[in-house]
């Protein structure tokens, strides 16, 4: 309606292509039985649009695919606000003492608590860690709209639900891994770059060519390569340690 309202008062239309029926479809559980309406949808609202910003290369060639017109698909990455996300000593120190975490290596991620996140591998590698902390910040819906966590979770593990303060959680972990099976480009990695974090994620086409692995993150494709560079950021304390920019991507902006 409100596209249609600017079309007629003479206005250019810009879209933010923040959303794909790939990603939408994983959210909730009854979402993949609306997937092929979610792809009409958004085909038809960002068809409407002269010009459609994606968030990645992989986004545009998702909506190439939905049939929109190369010519108004243009990647740009998203920025993050320095003001926001910085390294923070003090932050730091109040959510480890927050959350009991003191004297431990935290291993962790930020965002929603979703299958497609990959919980899955999160808890696998707390099991195989147990001497490490690993903690999960980030949104847990209602059983009615998304897949619950297991009942029985790893002694070592926390999932804290929504915090107030984002920045204060990245400053809380030391590795941050982000197991996600589908995105369009993950912000956290981008805010977790601006802490200066180091960065393990799943090997999926949305971070291609921004995160190159072993330049400014490891990739892992399985639980076993994610053992096996998990476990050698945790051997290497001179990477982990690493805040020489090597692990910011160039997409980062401050603005």
């Amino acid at each position: 309606w409100l596209i249609k309202k600017a079309r007629r008062q003479g206005k250019k239309i810009i879209i933010w292509s923040h959303v794909t029926a790939e990603d939408a479809a994983q959210v909730f559980w009854f979402n993949k039985y609306f997937f092929p309406l979610i792809k009409k949808y958004l085909t038809y609202a960002y068809g409407l649009a002269d010009l459609v910003f994606c968030p990645s290369e992989y986004t545009k060639s998702l909506l190439v695919a939905y049939g929109l017109n190369p010519a108004k698909l243009i990647p740009q990455s998203n920025g993050v606000d320095l003001t926001i996300f910085y390294a923070d000593q003090q932050k730091r120190a109040d959510y480890r003492q927050k959350y009991n975490c003191q004297q431990n290596l935290v291993i962790g991620t930020v965002g929603l608590a979703i299958p497609r996140k990959g919980v899955d591998t999160f808890l696998a590698l707390a099991k195989q860690y147990p001497q490490h902390q690993f903690i999960w910040f980030g949104k847990i819906y209602n059983a009615m709209l998304a897949k619950p966590l297991p009942k029985n979770l790893p002694k070592n593990v926390t999932f804290t639900g929504y915090v107030q303060d984002i920045n204060a959680a990245f400053n809380a972990i030391d590795i941050f891994i982000f197991p996600s099976y589908e995105e369009n480009q993950g912000m956290v990695l981008l805010e977790a770059a601006a802490i200066g974090l180091p960065i393990l994620v799943r090997d999926i086409p949305a971070y291609n060519p921004w995160l190159k692995d072993g330049v400014n993150c490891l990739k892992a494709k399985n639980d076993e390569e994610f053992k096996t560079c998990l476990e050698h950021i945790i051997e290497d304390e001179d990477l982990r340690q690493r805040r020489d920019g090597a692990h910011v991507p160039a997409e980062i902006v401050d603005r």
